[in-house]
């Protein structure tokens, strides 16, 4: 019996075609409108580089600070954390000025002027550095997997899965935003490792009809909102994939955008792999930011600095260019005045209303504080 001759796979889009879903805004995915720029959300963002990353140290004293404010016994290590709060407020307080040596003076015997201090030491961050972080992130994201469906589709036996393997690594390092991924330990085991790509998926691998990752339709986002992602169907906690929601929405939505695209699915192997780069990117972001706040003596990251450290990560690669640099900040410089033009038309309805009902401005922004009371303190 002859064999039916295989279906020849689409021809590859071209680079402009490439580019043209990379930068596009917005992708139509199950009777809604999703933004492809922060589909991984601010929150995410927010959460890592603010607590786990930059302000590690003094969140950790803080919570120390109020189990001694709640009458809780401390551990050992509590214990040794605590004195160590305190030694960094009394070096701090050294070369303080009159004004700081007023506020936190005996801080080291008042636990209330011991947290006031200790939060002084906390980096703050402007709505505009997470918007740009995050908006460079969703960026290289889809780059990766563009690339990789275009793989997918190519390969000998097209498996309608995306597995690692199918990242075209050897492509993807001239590309507009390799800077930002390809310095990461999880490109460089991609790069070396051994495994056989013609290992097939097995339904383990498989993701079908996950729920998908709620979708922020406002730029506010409140201070104690958390990952709203699912636990994985895994018992080992270091295997869960604290992205995995976001980043197979991202996927599907991509996937929505392009019909040759519309038959693929995502591996929980795939998702592994870029949960592990979008963190190790952030890593170096905290590394850079840390690096900038120093030499400016600054506590509070903006959007200046979230652009400068974007161009020192895309710059630390073998085949970055000035003009493929320049092309991704005024990508993310874009999107940036969008947002500000939607935040004033935003601000110009709700004043028209005002004044349209007669109402005091006081009532019409009372629901409004609750979210963003914190972030605006960040601001300043």
């Amino acid at each position: 019996m002859a064999r039916e001759p295989r279906t020849p796979p689409p021809t590859p889009l071209t680079e402009e075609e490439l580019n043209a879903l990379l930068f596009k805004n917005n992708a139509e995915y199950k009777t809604k409108t999703v933004d492809l720029d922060c589909v991984i959300t601010r929150a995410n963002v927010k959460k890592y580089l603010t607590i786990e990353k930059l302000n590690n140290k003094p969140e950790t004293w803080l919570s120390v600070i109020k189990k001694v404010e709640d009458g809780q016994e401390l551990s050992a290590d509590e214990t040794d954390m605590l004195a160590a709060a305190k030694q960094k407020v009394s070096d701090f307080l050294e070369d303080a000025s009159k004004s700081q040596k007023d506020k936190f003076g005996g801080a080291e015997s008042d636990n209330g002027k011991l947290r006031e201090a200790v939060s002084s030491f906390k980096y703050k961050f402007s709505v505009d550095a997470f918007e740009v972080i995050t908006h460079v992130v969703n960026l290289f994201v889809r780059e990766i997997t563009l690339h990789a469906l275009e793989s997918c589709l190519a390969a000998p036996k097209c498996p309608h899965v995306v597995q690692p393997y199918h990242i075209p690594w050897t492509k993807l390092h001239d590309k507009l935003l390799a800077g930002m991924y390809f310095n990461t330990l999880t490109v460089y085991n991609e790069l070396h490792d051994d495994e056989d790509e013609n290992t097939e998926a097995t339904e383990e691998d498989e993701v079908v009809d996950e729920e998908d990752a709620p979708i922020e339709e406002t730029t506010e986002v409140p201070d104690d909102i958390t990952d709203s992602v699912q636990p994985d169907d895994v018992s080992n906690k270091e295997d869960k994939i604290k992205l995995r929601q976001y980043i197979s929405t991202l996927f599907k939505s991509l996937c929505a955008s392009e019909a040759r695209f519309n038959s693929l699915k995502i591996s929980r192997k795939y998702m592994r792999v870029i949960n592990d780069i979008i963190y190790q990117t952030l890593d170096r972001y905290a590394n850079v930011l840390k690096s900038l706040l120093d030499v400016s003596n600054s506590k509070t990251v903006n959007g200046k600095f979230a652009i400068h450290a974007t161009k020192i990560i895309l710059q630390d690669h073998i085949y970055s260019s000035d003009e493929t640099t320049r092309v991704v900040l005024d990508v993310v410089q874009d999107r940036l005045e969008r947002l500000h033009e939607l935040a004033s038309k935003k601000k110009e309805e709700q004043t028209a209303n005002v004044d349209d009902s007669g109402e005091s401005p006081v009532s019409v922004e009372q629901p409004v504080e609750t979210a963003p009371v914190k972030k605006t303190r960040a601001k300043k």
